[in-house]
């Protein structure tokens, strides 16, 4: 669970980001 929460992190921080 702890892994999910920290790649979803990473990938929202990465497209807004991006975006």
């Amino acid at each position: 669970k702890s892994l999910s929460t920290g790649n979803s992190k990473s990938f929202f921080v990465g497209q807004t980001t991006k975006s």
